[in-house]
């Protein structure tokens, strides 16, 4: 039997049926997620209580990870820790294509020539969006940014542009809302009429909202038929958003965001 054939029919629970290997997998999935959210390496007794599973099955479920590169044992003792594998898989999946190296370069070039953070933003779920690339610009004093970091769908001025071009109906959108602390008719009214004029400008800005002392622009990245894959938010402190060009770094920006498009193969 095929290695990789045999590790899916462990982690599937051998012969059990449709239903054990489904309970399977999500037995490996909270494992791979307890450990993916613990600050140190996790023994398996503390693997076992974080996920209510028995000693056996969980020694058994950790084996086959370890098996397959998902999870490693630590150097620090009898702890195990997200494998090699994990860190290639989670990349694939924020850089799903070979031309976003090229986007990366490009997205550098812009962040160096004014000073500035920039992330590209993706859908993640039906409640929120997630950081796929980052780049810093070269000032001494940087806002610390990195990919996989998760925030509500309306959140920030990405969050807005998330908003502007929104297909939720109008109880899933005010849900949304409330999530961010927007709550009551004329303040739901007030936050539809500027996301509105944010999609009719081009771009969205946000200053404090997020992060004190902080400004931000979201620029959509859009298909060719105007639908929205995500966002590329440009983050600087507020002193030097007040004498940014930002004519210039939305431009560009919006070429950024067609590239984009590109290396996602939604340009059409």
């Amino acid at each position: 039997m095929h290695g990789e054939q045999k590790m899916t029919e462990e982690i599937a629970g051998g012969s059990g049926g449709e239903k054990g290997a489904v309970a399977s997998i999500s037995k490996a999935i909270a494992i791979l997620r307890l450990l993916g959210s613990a600050n140190a390496p996790l023994t398996m007794t503390e693997i076992a209580r974080g996920t209510h599973l028995t000693p056996s099955s969980c020694h058994d479920l950790v084996s086959t990870l370890v098996s397959i590169g998902l999870v490693q044992a630590s150097s620090l003792g009898k702890s195990y820790e997200l494998g090699a594998r994990t860190v290639k898989l989670a990349k694939r999946a924020l850089h799903p294509s070979d031309k976003f190296h090229e986007v990366q370069h490009s997205m550098n070039l812009i962040s160096d020539k004014y000073d500035i953070n920039l992330t590209i933003y993706q859908p993640f779920g039906s409640q929120s969006y997630l950081s796929t690339i980052v780049s810093e610009g070269s000032a001494p004093i940087r806002i610390r940014l990195s990919p996989g970091q998760e925030h509500k769908l309306f959140q920030g001025a990405a969050g807005r542009m998330f908003a502007a071009y929104s297909t939720l109906d109008a109880a899933e959108f005010t849900a949304q809302l409330d999530r961010i602390g927007v709550s009551g008719d004329k303040a739901v009214a007030a936050f539809r009429q500027l996301v509105a004029d944010d999609k009719a400008r081009g771009w969205t800005e946000d200053h404090g909202v997020t992060q004190r002392g902080v400004a931000a622009i979201g620029v959509p990245i859009l298909t060719g038929d105007a639908r929205l894959l995500g966002v590329i938010e440009l983050v600087m402190f507020q002193r030097q958003y007040e004498h940014a060009p930002i004519a210039a770094i939305v431009r560009d920006a919006t070429h950024l965001a067609q590239e984009v498009a590109g290396a996602l193969g939604r340009t059409a």
